[in-house]
């Protein structure tokens, strides 16, 4: 699958460590804001009965991902750290 991420601006902030994706649920595509970690990271989709279905690697503390076909449902999402250390968990929907 193609993901496509780039800078947002005009975003809720959030407080160092913490991470926020949204808006959720989501039609077309949903911003990441993530505070307090430096270094790449990489984010990880994954089907509700656990198979990864894409994941990106970024720089940036902010970043959105146009949805580029994904089917509707609930999905599961962790962000790593450059040492592969889970930094955020949760759940998305894609309308």
């Amino acid at each position: 699958s193609r993901i496509d991420i780039g800078s947002s601006a005009g975003v809720p902030s959030t407080p160092a460590g913490e991470s926020i994706l949204f808006p959720n649920p989501f039609e077309d595509f949903f911003y990441c804001q993530l505070n307090g970690v430096s270094g790449t990271k990489e984010l990880h989709l994954y089907t509700l009965d656990g198979k990864e279905i894409f994941s990106a690697v970024f720089s940036e503390n902010e970043f959105f991902y146009s949805r580029n076909g994904l089917e509707s449902g609930t999905y599961l999402y962790t962000i790593t750290n450059e040492s592969g250390v889970d930094i955020a968990t949760g759940k998305i929907t894609a309308l």
